[in-house]
């Protein structure tokens, strides 16, 4: 028997991103504009709707006059960010809650609205790329060495669909030769673990290597990091087992190797 799914409303952003909720409530104005009378089924329905609209139309026409003027003055840039959460509380609570009842789980009818349909308890998107802060052999096993991110948001990329803050991100870890090149040829070490599990396995003493990772939520993945040289103090027995993935991306210069 197929799955059912009961798609809901996903706004795939938060009330601190301005052109994001600025382009959604543009796009939601426009699209329930044209499809009016699938989203209001009477008359009297229809007019609330329109009213509606208008107050959407007016807050983020505000919106996009301080993100206009926000670059290189605070109080616009303050102006803005009000604004924002302004726009976004309209959407969430006026607009979502009217499609998720109209569309009645109906991923079409969402879309029709100008919002994004998902059947996942938490949307998805491009994470940010992650950045090596250091790497340590302290409390690892021989030849073994963790991989410690810097901490931030996880905001997606520009022209992206943002990752929900509330993913819990995946990551995986490369090694090459150090110092890596564009001819360099990436082995995966870790695939697909929680960040405290980011363990490079089977490292041979007094190499050098280069170390890169990415971040994944859900099939999204951020592009890899820059890299990061390191030095193991121990030796493994257990060699990587992964055959090389080829060239990627265009190389970047290794940092100081860290030793823990």
């Amino acid at each position: 028997m197929a799955t059912t799914h009961t798609y809901k409303v996903a706004m795939h952003c938060t009330d601190k991103e301005p052109i994001e909720v600025n382009n959604l409530a543009t796009s939601v104005a426009a699209a329930l504009t044209t499809n009016l009378t699938m989203f209001a089924l009477t008359t009297t329905a229809q007019t609330a709707l329109t009213a509606q609209i208008g107050t959407l139309n007016t807050a983020n026409n505000k919106l996009t006059g301080y993100i206009a003027n926000a670059p290189g003055n605070h109080t616009v840039t303050t102006q803005r960010n009000s604004q924002t959460v302004v726009v976004y509380n309209i959407l969430n609570t006026t607009f979502r809650t009217l499609v998720d009842g109209i569309a009645n789980g109906d991923k079409a009818t969402v879309e029709l609205s100008g919002f994004d349909a998902t059947a996942d308890a938490v949307a998805h998107g491009i994470p940010a790329t992650p950045v090596i802060t250091k790497i340590s052999d302290t409390k690892q096993a021989a030849g073994a060495a963790k991989i410690l991110l810097e901490k931030h948001k996880k905001k997606a990329l520009t022209g992206t669909t943002p990752a929900a803050t509330k993913a819990r991100l995946k990551y995986s870890a490369q090694t090459t030769p150090a110092p890596d090149s564009a001819t360099s040829v990436w082995t995966n070490n870790v695939e697909s673990v929680s960040s405290k599990d980011l363990i490079l396995t089977g490292l041979t003493k007094a190499v050098e290597i280069a170390v890169r990772v990415r971040a994944e939520d859900g099939k999204f993945k951020s592009p890899w990091s820059k890299s990061t040289t390191y030095i193991s103090r121990t030796s493994g027995n257990n060699l990587p087992t992964t055959t090389p993935t080829g060239t990627t991306t265009t190389p970047t210069t290794g940092t100081t190797p860290a030793t823990g």
